[in-house]
């Protein structure tokens, strides 16, 4: 398997967003812990992912196909189905996931016209690092047969050496036209999707009105605060699964929003995390005072003036918006795992509220990459390598709280 930074084209902006979605959770998760709304933000999570595929579901549904060129037939959209790389070094869950985030963001896979041709998915292939791919898509000699003779033999390996290199693998070869596709092969375009319909705000705005949901009290005495958390999660859960059934990407989106198996990430969704998270500790600084009473002396904090439910709602609100859109990056289990874990371990660790603060956050950025990086190497899933990692540096700290305790 090719060295880690050898191949820092691909995991950079996922990396990135690791450290600070680690960070940023790490943060909040001391406010989570020490608040009690674990479960709230697991459910949160789950109606974050619920929104990002809601999304998926209703751009297919009402976003018309754009016009075809004029004097060109229009095409029904079909989508190309591949098979998984051959094995070789980098073979494995971890080869797989960047053989088809490589494939995602050059626009292979994704509904389109035509159909792919071997040389462009060996080159594709090729360029995730997926070793004589020339050759299982049967674009490479594999050799001079037994019927050529020695001239035979000779010709195809002077052949060879012009187009292929030591290993099989042909270089990739730009189109002639030199023309970007543009929704596949077949040079059409795609829907574009309206802002109101973009995946980030509809799960933004969906974690909006359920964290208000969550905040409030239940009327009636029989029905817990916990009972409401538990319907969101479950209800919320079961509806990401059906209504990803009912989308042709409903399986790839459920893994990634879900489960972080993803090893490449689009810029555009780092410029979004890094954006929300800029907001979210911009609040955090003007606000720290009046969080900070709310939270552990409400009932003082009402009789000094202040408005409890309005600060308590916007401090769980943007905990919800930073679960948003850490988990359309990184993915819903490693985003949980980020709000609660750090935050127990530097809990354990220090007895200073703002040590804590920082130590979580540290924790979480530290988790993130450490758990990216041992994904990587081992051909694990991203996600629950991370949140693995995030579970293991807990142990140090109930250690340091056993020794400090005796």
């Amino acid at each position: 398997m090719p060295g880690f930074f050898d191949h820092s084209e691909i995991w950079l902006n996922q990396v990135l967003a690791g450290l600070v979605a680690g960070a940023v959770c790490g943060y909040l998760g001391v406010w989570v812990v020490l608040r009690r709304v674990v479960f709230v933000a697991a459910a949160l999570g789950e109606v974050a992912g619920l929104g990002v595929v809601m999304a998926f579901f209703l751009a297919l549904h009402f976003v018309p196909d754009p016009a075809p060129p004029a004097g060109q037939a229009s095409a029904p959209r079909a989508t190309v189905a591949l098979s998984s790389p051959p094995a070789g070094p980098r073979s494995g869950r971890a080869a797989d996931d960047a053989h088809d985030d490589a494939r995602d963001d050059a626009g292979v896979g994704e509904p389109q016209a035509g159909v792919l041709s071997d040389d462009d998915l060996a080159a594709f292939l090729t360029e995730v690092g997926v070793e004589q791919a020339g050759q299982a898509m049967g674009t490479a000699d594999a050799g001079a047969s037994p019927e050529a003779g020695a001239d035979g033999g000779a010709a195809a390996v002077a052949r060879r050496g012009e187009v292929f290199d030591e290993q099989g693998v042909r270089a990739y070869a730009a189109p002639p036209t030199g023309a970007k596709r543009s929704g596949g092969s077949g040079g059409h375009a795609e829907p574009e999707v309206p802002p109101w319909l973009q995946p980030m705000a509809v799960a933004v705005v969906f974690v909006v009105v359920a964290a208000s949901l969550l905040s409030a009290t239940p009327r009636y005495r029989r029905i817990t605060q916990e009972s409401v958390v538990g319907f969101a999660y479950l209800a919320a859960s079961g509806l990401l699964v059906l209504v990803a059934a009912r989308i042709p990407q409903g399986t790839h989106e459920i893994r990634h929003v879900l489960y972080g198996d993803s090893v490449a990430l689009d810029p555009g969704q780092l410029q979004v995390l890094l954006g929300t998270a800029g907001a979210v500790a911009l609040l955090h600084v003007l606000m720290f005072k009046e969080f900070l009473f709310v939270s552990f002396d409400p009932e003082t904090a009402q009789a000094s003036g202040i408005r409890t439910r309005t600060v308590g709602l916007l401090l769980l609100v943007g905990i919800g918006v930073v679960i948003a859109t850490a988990s359309r990056a990184i993915g819903a289990l490693p985003a949980f795992a980020f709000l609660v874990l750090p935050a127990v371990g530097a809990l354990l660790c220090v007895s200073s509220l703002r040590a804590a603060f920082m130590l979580a956050a540290t924790l979480g950025a530290a988790a993130s990459f450490l758990g990216y990086y041992l994904a990587w190497v081992w051909n694990f899933p991203a996600g629950a390598t991370r949140a693995v990692t995030a579970a293991v540096l807990v142990v140090p700290a109930l250690v340091v709280r056993a020794v400090r305790g005796s």
